[in-house]
């Protein structure tokens, strides 16, 4: 073979040569890519991923495949719009493609077109009428939209596709207290707890629902198993401790209470200051006693207690036993104006007149600003028959206040007259 011929060959041999390298086969050739692809991705270069997907239809017309993928790698991107825009091309090529559909709703919900999501997900439910996860979809746009019925009846459809999954019934469970649907909801965790036992997480659940309702012995009983196997949980332990206080039973309460106090002496300050202010509000003094009587054992002396649970015993009309911790509660503090300003009232009920004035004088030392107390004592010297002090005491007042209040306009006018006399 001439010279002439092997060059010939040579030629040839690099032509196909340079032919099979830039033409390899297509298939192989979109399988490299779209692993590149899948690489750019997760590595969050959406551009690039992108560029390499429009190379990859480059030379083709390009389809519903192509849009479909486009949209997707924009999603990831979080450019919804362009991701919208993708969908939409894609799906004018392809009306029965279901993910497509699901596709572009999720980009809908990221929009806040709750309405055009909830259409895509219709779409891709009536392509695909088994599959429940569509449905889930849409009753989750449902609840974000606020309609909390449509949610129900869509959440209720998915768990008869799948029976079993506590998931789906706990999605629905949310929608019905979002709707405050309380009786409903307790159906539904109920049935949760009957299908796995009764867990925890589910047992606090309810009793909180049971709160809402105000059904306190539902929430007890709840809390109650919680404590069987968790008889440590302070928490919990506190909680029914509340419950059985709103319901009137102060002895189960008070054992909860006091079960805590070595273990959290914190939370058993703060449970104490919290069921005072309810007891307050309920003007429950009976319940004030209780609990001020408790503190005092745990704290011993303290002025502020006796004289705290002097003002519920007055309320409750107990005179005798609030000037006990009244008084009581001045020798621990001499110098509280407060202690003595019940205490007259004490001695004025009692009507020891000299005793009650003796208070009223230790006021007026302590605070010579309080008007109140100088009209006391003006009240009190009348009482005791001294209407000259009494009479002295009242134009000092009137010169300070110029209007006398209608009680001490009434003494001067009966001391006025008793002078006329």
């Amino acid at each position: 073979m001439n010279k002439r011929v092997l060059w010939i060959l040579f030629g040839l041999c690099l032509i196909f040569t340079s032919v099979s390298c830039h033409q390899p086969d297509e298939a192989v050739s979109r399988e490299d890519l779209q692993k590149k692809i899948q690489v750019l991705i997760q590595k969050k270069k959406y551009k690039k991923a992108l560029d390499l997907s429009e190379k990859q239809y480059r030379s083709k017309t390009k389809d519903a495949a192509f849009y479909h993928f486009q949209g997707s790698i924009l999603t990831k991107a979080g450019r919804n719009a362009e991701a919208f825009d993708m969908y939409t091309q894609a799906l004018k090529m392809n009306q029965k493609n279901v993910e497509l559909y699901y596709s572009r709703g999720v980009i809908l919900v990221e929009l806040k077109r709750f309405k055009e999501a909830i259409q895509d997900y219709t779409q891709a439910i009536k392509l695909a009428p088994t599959n429940y996860f569509y449905v889930v979809a849409r009753a989750g746009t449902h609840m974000m939209a606020g309609q909390y019925d449509q949610a129900i009846a869509d959440y209720t459809l998915a768990a008869k596709m799948n029976v079993g999954d506590r998931s789906l019934i706990l999605k629905r469970l949310a929608a019905y207290q979002r709707k405050g649907d309380w009786d409903k909801a307790i159906q539904d965790i109920t049935t949760i707890i009957e299908l796995g036992g009764k867990e925890i997480p589910f047992l606090k659940q309810r009793a909180e629902l049971y709160k809402m309702k105000k059904e306190y012995q539902g929430a007890i009983d709840d809390y109650s198993t919680i404590l069987e196997q968790q008889p440590q949980n302070v928490i919990v332990r506190v909680e029914r401790g509340i419950l059985y206080q709103l319901m009137g039973d102060w002895y189960k309460a008070k054992a909860d209470i006091e079960s805590i106090k070595d273990k959290r002496p914190d939370v058993y300050e703060f449970l104490h200051i919290s069921m005072i202010t309810s007891f307050k509000q309920k003007k429950d003094y009976a319940g004030l006693v209780n609990i001020y009587t408790s503190m005092l054992k745990q704290k011993g002396n303290n002025s502020a207690l006796y004289y705290e649970r002097a003002q519920a015993q007055w309320a409750m009309g107990l005179v005798d036993l609030a000037m006990d911790d009244v008084t009581q509660a001045i020798k621990l503090d001499s110098d509280d104006i407060n202690y003595y300003q019940l205490r007259v009232k004490g001695f004025e009920k009692k009507q020891n007149w000299q005793a009650a004035l003796d208070d009223c004088e230790k006021v007026i030392s302590l605070d010579k600003s309080d008007n109140d107390m100088f009209a006391r004592r003006a009240y009190l010297l009348h009482r005791m028959g001294q209407y000259k002090e009494a009479y002295e005491q009242i134009m000092d007042i009137q010169d300070a206040v110029e209007t006398l209040p209608p009680d001490l306009e009434e003494i001067r006018l009966d001391i006025e007259k008793r002078f006329a006399e």
